[in-house]
């Protein structure tokens, strides 16, 4: 009796584990940006390969690339309707963006919205598992920023129109643009005017469609802009000796990730959003930057940046309460892509799918398992994925797999409450006997 009993309560203590680590983990994706010309599915002399079937298609290569590293989501920042098409009844949660361009004519048609959702979203859902889509793709002109809630509302209501309720609709914001005052972090705030006049709406909006906050945080960005911060606590080397002390809050920071992630939160809390969901929607390092003027950056070498990467995804397996505001994190870039002024090379892979850090080790599983970012009402939820045991918590749908889990846990859970009852019937039964004997004892 004892065994069984302490292999049901086993049982029951790994299962309240793994449900507590689920729904507080840090999903891991990557940002996929299409280059000028696809690259090469071959990459001849080099060991630290993915190498995709010779057959595959430039999408279904990406596809394989994606799934291959262990990536769980993908951020399309300008959506191809091939790669999409290549990810459907895959693992894979996809966020796709709508390009700064179109701010104009969405805010101003629900028809382009209509026209743009034909060719991205119904043609492929929900085969494919279309999870988020961001109006806007980090840094809006100043001009357009008043623009940005009407071309969100007129494609959540295109949404709408389709008979389509579980595609979350917001925006990307770039941390430089609207955050100021970062150091320290708990004197972080949205920057004005655009903070009441964009921010805050855009916000209210946010939580009316349980919807998610998207940051573009690149602390490669700030770091340039911040001369006094050391190297090491850019990439998560300093150590014990390398740190930030937040004297308002007591907190101690390690690293400017985190010290990021705060500013952030403090800012929404300012606001009185402080429960907002925060969906990090770039972060990465460089493996080589040349600026305007033709100099090398010296701190974008490939080293710096696979100490960061590698870095990074070791951070969001062990810091899990940061994970109740920061649902999830993408990595910039999937391939080599040549972004910003000047160039700057941001990549996991090379142009011809090769890995450039092969020791680094992508897969979300090691991370965190995905639970869903579809709307529900009164209710915030995080990017959507294939049901998981914590998303009966959630209000998901439940299928087969689901089902046998849950009846199987639930069976343990009877199980162990049979099981302490008549134990404690037992013991009640025993002291009940032993009262008695003791009483006829005194009497006799």
């Amino acid at each position: 009796m004892d065994t069984l009993l302490l292999k049901l309560s086993f049982h029951a203590f790994c299962f309240l584990f793994l449900l507590t680590a689920t729904t507080s983990a840090t999903i891991l994706g990557v940002t996929y940006t299409s280059p000028l010309t696809p690259p090469s599915s071959s990459a001849a002399g080099n060991t630290s390969v993915l190498p995709p079937p010779p057959q595959l298609s430039h999408p279904e290569a990406i596809a394989y690339a994606v799934s291959t590293l262990g990536f769980r989501a993908l951020r399309l920042s300008h959506p191809d309707p091939g790669i999409i098409r290549a990810l459907a009844f895959t693992n894979v949660s996809l966020l796709i963006s709508i390009e700064n361009e179109l701010l104009i004519p969405l805010a101003s048609s629900r028809s382009v919205a209509d026209d743009w959702l034909r060719v991205h979203v119904l043609p492929f859902y929900p085969r494919s598992t279309i999870a988020v889509i961001s109006v806007g793709d980090g840094t809006v002109p100043i001009l357009q920023s008043e623009l940005l809630l009407p071309a969100i509302r007129n494609v959540d209501l295109a949404l709408q129109d389709f008979g389509i309720k579980d595609i979350s609709v917001t925006a990307t914001l770039s941390f430089l643009d609207v955050v100021t005052g970062i150091i320290p972090p708990s004197l972080a705030t949205f920057r004005e005017p655009m903070g009441e006049q964009v921010i805050r709406p855009l916000l209210q909006f946010l939580e009316d469609h349980s919807s998610v906050l998207l940051v573009d945080l690149s602390p490669y960005k700030v770091s340039r802009m911040y001369s006094q911060i050391p190297l090491g606590f850019s990439l998560f080397q300093g150590g014990e000796q390398s740190f930030y002390r937040d004297f308002s809050t007591g907190l101690t920071y390690h690293n400017m990730f985190d010290l990021m992630v705060d500013a952030v939160a403090n800012s929404l809390e300012i606001f009185g959003y402080e429960d907002m969901p925060l969906v990090v929607a770039a972060a990465g390092w460089p493996s080589s930057a040349v600026g305007e003027d033709g100099s090398a950056d010296p701190d974008a070498t490939r080293a710096n940046a696979e100490a960061y990467l590698s870095s990074l995804v070791a951070h969001l397996k062990v810091t899990p309460e940061r994970n109740q505001v920061m649902k999830q994190v993408y990595l910039e870039h999937l391939i080599d892509a040549e972004t910003e002024q000047g160039t700057q090379i941001w990549g996991i892979l090379d142009r011809n799918l090769s890995n450039k850090y092969p020791r680094t080790d992508f897969s979300s599983s090691a991370a965190a398992s995905i639970q869903g970012m579809t709307k529900t009402p009164k209710k915030r939820m995080i990017p959507r994925d294939p049901v998981t045991v914590s998303d009966y918590f959630q209000g998901r749908p439940a299928n087969w797999t689901w089902m046998a889990i849950w009846v199987y846990d639930s069976l343990l859970v009877v199980a162990i409450i049979c099981v302490l009852f008549f134990v404690s019937a037992v013991l009640f039964l025993g002291l009940e006997v032993g009262i008695v004997v003791a009483i006829r004892g005194l009497f006799n």
